[in-house]
């Protein structure tokens, strides 16, 4: 794997990756990517890792490249598992309203100066 493209967003270790957001130590809201203080009240916030998988709210296809993948490129909204928060990123496959879907490293770059950072694959129903 190779270095996060945002070290605020995500930590790579080994073949894993974990989002990373904050939580406000007054008011809780939860920010993505983390940051020290909060968005809304600017209290003190602290690290927290996000659930590996959420559920598609919305999603389209663009017919423009995207950094590590070819058109037609399947976009989708997630709210990650139980916290009151919804990240964009590409899907290796194409979903629908309320497809399960799992956080997933993408490399992303220029062969001499390749990053992962984070998309989103359709967990299987027979799981």
């Amino acid at each position: 794997m190779h270095p996060s493209f945002d070290d605020a967003a995500l930590r790579c270790e080994g073949t894993s990756i974990r989002l990373l957001a904050s939580q406000c130590s007054r008011c809780e809201n939860i920010s993505f990517p983390c940051r020290e203080r909060c968005a809304k009240c600017y209290a003190p916030a602290t690290q927290i890792e996000l659930a590996e998988a959420g559920t598609v709210l919305s999603h389209c296809a663009a017919a423009f490249p995207i950094a590590g993948a070819q058109p037609p490129v399947t976009i989708a909204q997630v709210r990650i598992g139980d916290a009151d928060i919804e990240i964009l990123g590409v899907s290796a496959d194409p979903v629908r309203i309320g497809d399960v879907v799992s956080v997933v490293p993408r490399s992303a770059g220029t062969e001499d100066s390749l990053f992962t950072t984070y998309g989103f694959e359709k967990e299987s129903r027979d799981a």
